[in-house]
């Protein structure tokens, strides 16, 4: 019986499957294990919250959080590019800080706009995406 035993546990490591590394790289490169922060303007954020409150009462959860949004406008903002011409130039108003977590990739896309317009560009895409323009 012992023999039936180590033969067939031989059996179950030869049929084991092979590790796809692509797919497994692919993978971690997709998890959202970086961070960045963004300041928008507080009216903006309790604007996008708001929105958010109303797409879930009408049973809308495309987006279960502002993060997913933002995560989101970020994706859209790489893909579609993003005009700065267009900048919204504000008062000294109240900002609120959002710690997103993002893939390698968004964050490195992040890090590669201008540092001075971060957060008005973000702004202005928050404005485009909540009257659905983005």
């Amino acid at each position: 019986k012992l023999v039936e035993i180590l033969s067939a546990k031989n059996k179950s490591l030869e049929k084991s499957p092979k590790i796809d590394l692509f797919n497994n790289t692919e993978n971690i490169n997709n998890k959202k294990n970086c961070i960045i922060s963004l300041r928008i303007n507080t009216l903006l954020y309790d604007t996008l919250h708001n929105y958010l409150l109303a797409m879930h009462n009408v049973s809308d959860y495309t987006f279960s959080s502002i993060s997913d949004v933002l995560r989101y406008i970020i994706v859209q903002i790489e893909e579609n590019g993003f005009s700065t011409d267009q900048i919204i130039n504000d008062k000294e108003t109240d900002y609120t800080e959002i710690i997103v977590r993002v893939t390698h990739k968004q964050k490195q896309f992040w890090q590669g706009l201008p540092n001075r317009n971060r957060r008005k560009i973000m702004e202005k895409a928050i404005l485009a995406f909540t009257k659905n323009k983005l």
